[in-house]
């Protein structure tokens, strides 16, 4: 609104200048007239060209103002990407650890039906070098039920005392044995065992044995023996023989010694270490049975000792 009054002001003045242009006092020269229309006319062309310059200096209200050209161009969509696919990597054999504790025998020993020697006649034999699985015992682990060797599916007992179990065995289950046979008569079984010591080095025929005491503290005589002696620093067994009677009645005898071994007394056995190193520790084991060949009842002991 104060444009158009500035504009109406301009053009009066405009007016009244002119209206007096046309008498001006002292003037010589004939006035120049002016007609009014044209005096009207140049006002409205003056107020439409304001108007005009007004209008082009304000921006429209209802348009959004254009945006600026820009010269950089869009971002480039990025090229799908693909999963990679992992590759497949064979999964190592799994090799499971034995559940079971496994069983080998000091000499070839009796499977049985039972617990006992009662259970006639054996129905297996776990010979030595046999290692079979062990899948129960006895209340007081005097027996160990296996599967009988060499007969896939049926079991069988065999006795601990002339076997060697090598695992766990506290998990065990007690297994029922089957009745006695009716025919059976029960027996108490006197104790079989003996003490071992080491005793000397001496030479027998120009070699140096190894002797050793034994005392008998069962109640059965022993009538066979197996001896083996291993050097322990080289791990190499220097012994192994197995002789009946080989019992000798004093320590500085050379065996074998020809003696039954009965029961409360001392005798001597010894074996050839010729082949042992010097100041080498060494392990003898020591298997005496009650019968000839290695049968019978049979127990096994061990002793350490020093080759000289």
């Amino acid at each position: 609104m104060k444009s158009y009054r500035k504009i109406t002001l301009i053009l009066l003045a405009l007016v009244l200048s002119l209206s007096s242009a046309c008498s001006l006092p002292g003037s010589t020269t004939a006035p120049t007239q002016i007609s009014v229309d044209a005096v009207y006319t140049a006002a409205v062309e003056t107020f439409q060209a304001q108007l005009t310059q007004s209008a082009a200096a304000q921006p429209p209200t209802d348009i959004p103002p254009a945006q600026p050209p820009s010269d950089t161009p869009p971002p480039a969509e990025a090229p799908p990407t693909e999963t990679p696919t992992l590759a497949l990597t064979d999964t190592p054999a799994f090799t499971p650890t034995p559940l079971l504790p496994m069983i080998s025998a000091s000499v070839n020993t009796n499977c049985r039906k039972g617990p006992n020697k009662l259970y006639e006649p054996p129905v297996g034999v776990l010979r030595v070098g046999d290692k079979v699985q062990v899948y129960g015992r006895n209340p007081n682990r005097t027996w160990w039920y296996i599967q009988n060797p060499g007969k896939e599916g049926q079991f069988c007992w065999v006795w601990a005392d002339t076997t060697n179990v090598e695992g766990d065995t506290t998990a065990l289950p007690v297994v029922e044995p089957p009745p006695l046979p009716a025919t059976a008569t029960f027996t108490p079984t006197p104790d079989i065992e003996f003490d071992p010591s080491f005793d000397n080095v001496h030479n027998c025929g120009g070699d140096p044995h190894a002797i050793f005491e034994l005392d008998n503290d069962g109640g059965v005589a022993f009538e066979s023996m197996r001896l083996i002696i291993v050097d322990l620093d080289d791990d190499d067994e220097i012994y192994d023989d197995d002789s009946n009677a080989p019992f000798m009645g004093d320590g500085s005898e050379c065996p074998p010694g020809g003696d039954t071994f009965p029961a409360g007394k001392t005798f001597w056995v010894g074996g050839n270490i010729e082949d042992g190193g010097s100041g080498h520790e060494a392990e003898a084991t020591i298997t005496l049975c009650t019968q000839n060949n290695l049968k019978g009842s049979c127990v096994t002991e061990e002793v350490g000792f020093d080759i000289p």
